[in-house]
């Protein structure tokens, strides 16, 4: 329900938090770049030719993931996706990462990673990374 409400005031688009720290203390984002040239959750569309979570069936087809997936964000070797394979109200959110050490020319091998149990959850771990401040920055990393 927070998704949907999210997506009544705003229909996808850029995140002002787009950190979230995976279980094993690694960082990763919904990155700026990608599809949409900016951090986003993708929005509702219902014209043919744009990316939607309404093509989140389509999108998955086209790697061969299987499963009951409503996609967040993907740029097609890593996904941010609703995942109601066990339960069909309040879904996990799950990161999906291409494995590339276990893939091969004829198949691609995936990591299923949970990182919330709900979407609520999901919202509150997301964070911003400071931007660098030049003066905290070793003497060494000055330019010569």
């Amino acid at each position: 329900s927070s998704l949907l409400d999210l997506l009544k005031i705003r229909n996808g688009g850029g995140l002002n938090y787009p950190y979230f720290m995976l279980p094993d203390g690694d960082v990763e984002s919904i990155p700026y770049g990608g599809r949409a040239s900016i951090s986003s959750i993708d929005p509702i569309h219902f014209e043919n030719d744009d990316i939607s979570i309404l093509s989140s069936k389509e999108l998955l087809k086209e790697v061969k993931l299987t499963g009951e997936f409503v996609v967040l964000w993907t740029d097609f070797h890593y996904w941010v996706v609703l995942d109601y394979r066990n339960k069909s109200q309040d879904p996990a959110v799950m990161y999906i990462a291409e494995n590339y050490s276990a893939s091969t020319d004829d198949t691609t091998e995936w990591e299923y990673i949970k990182i919330a149990d709900t979407f609520d959850d999901f919202l509150k771990q997301l964070f911003r990374v400071s931007p660098l401040n030049p003066k905290q920055l070793k003497s060494s990393y000055s330019r010569k």
